[in-house]
């Protein structure tokens, strides 16, 4: 350990130390001490000055004051020697320790709820790497990849690749992409731009071999990455959607309770009244302007649309002859109705659009 990783422990024993002795010997702040001693001191004057105290008490009270100080004194050394040379190492260990144990346990817990995500650091690091190789090649004098570089590269690559936490995430199409050594138009754009910049101008043919395979190596991880992230996104859109869907059918079947109220006899004060059924509306049309649904301007043209009235006619008929509700109570439910019909209906394309999709998706 060099004088400049010394330099910083030593100063935060020191302190540490000082801070701890102090709160063990005085437990006051020193400002607290000072005016003590100054009380003190003040108490011996007055007293020797209007009390009659003769000279030789006053000294033996000041001796005895400077003997405390000098007790105390050698008391703060021997506890700062012990707080500094074990107790404040050790304590500063099993803090380091605990700390170390706390980091591990997070990373244990990540690694276990978020495996993708940790391989997906994994195989960034390799695409690093790669680019880290390749950069040798800008500069002249520099020492380039060997070819026990370029292996053990390659091996990462497969390692990270050919990880289980992918999942679906990487086919065995991209498997087989990524150990396809065939030049393709976008490694022979990249070859161009170093050798019109002059940088593979003075390798030799074993080298420029293994710039080929390297920058051609390092464009197939590069893609992949973007595969695993598009495919990502997308997944996250689908999620999006069924929890749209699912927020979608939740209001359906708010709706179909508040209806099923209208079906009971003699129990109005249950039934909704015209402002809760409009902000139920209110709800349902936010949860439908989701952009993630999707919905087209010819679906939400139809979904503004009133029910056909004759339908809502007869339920209301059927419930009037029956006494469920009074005519004032009526328009309430023919404009509930109307709205959890038309929901069942948004969501009925929905679901059929997605499926459409999700069939005839390669």
């Amino acid at each position: 350990m060099s004088d400049n990783d010394t330099g910083p422990y030593f100063k935060r024993i020191l302190c540490k130390a000082v801070s701890s002795t102090w709160d063990a010997v005085f437990a006051n702040r020193p400002i607290t001490i000072i005016l003590g001693v100054i009380g003190a001191c003040l108490a011996i004057y007055l007293h020797r000055r209007y009390g009659g105290q003769s000279s030789e008490q006053m000294n033996d009270a000041l001796v005895s004051i400077a003997f405390g100080l000098i007790a105390y004194g050698v008391m703060f050394a021997v506890v700062f020697l012990a707080h500094f040379f074990y107790l404040i190492p050790k304590r500063m260990v099993h803090d380091a320790i605990a700390g170390r144990d706390a980091a591990t346990f997070q990373l244990d817990r990540f690694a276990e709820l978020h495996p993708v995500a940790l391989a997906m650091d994994d195989l960034q690091a390799v695409y690093d790497e790669g680019e880290r190789l390749l950069g040798a090649y800008y500069v002249e004098d520099s020492i380039k990849p060997t070819i026990i570089d370029l292996n053990n590269f390659q091996a990462r690559i497969r390692t990270s690749a050919r990880s289980k936490a992918w999942g679906g995430l990487i086919t065995l199409n991209d498997l087989k992409r990524l150990e396809d050594t065939q030049p393709d138009e976008n490694f022979l754009r990249l070859k161009c731009r170093f050798q019109d910049a002059g940088y593979l101008a003075r390798l030799s043919e074993s080298d420029l071999a293994i710039f080929d395979r390297l920058l051609l190596r390092v464009e197939r991880v590069k893609e992949l990455v973007s595969k695993i992230e598009q495919r990502e996104n997308e997944q996250r859109g689908e999620e999006s959607i069924l929890d749209a869907l699912d927020e979608l059918k939740a209001l359906r079947d708010e709706g179909d309770v508040m209806l099923n109220t209208f079906h009971t006899k003699g129990v109005s004060g249950r039934k909704p009244t015209k402002s809760a059924v409009e902000g139920y509306i209110s709800r349902v049309e936010k949860a439908a302007r989701r952009n993630v649904l999707r919905v087209s301007p010819n679906e939400w043209s139809e979904f503004q649309k009133e029910w056909p009235k004759q339908d809502a006619y007869e339920h209301v008929v059927s419930l009037a002859k029956r006494g469920c509700f009074s005519s004032n109570e009526s328009e309430v439910f023919e404009r509930l109705w109307d709205r959890v019909e038309r929901l069942k209906q948004l969501i009925y394309r929905i679901e059929q659009r997605e499926h459409r999709q999700n069939f005839t998706q390669p």
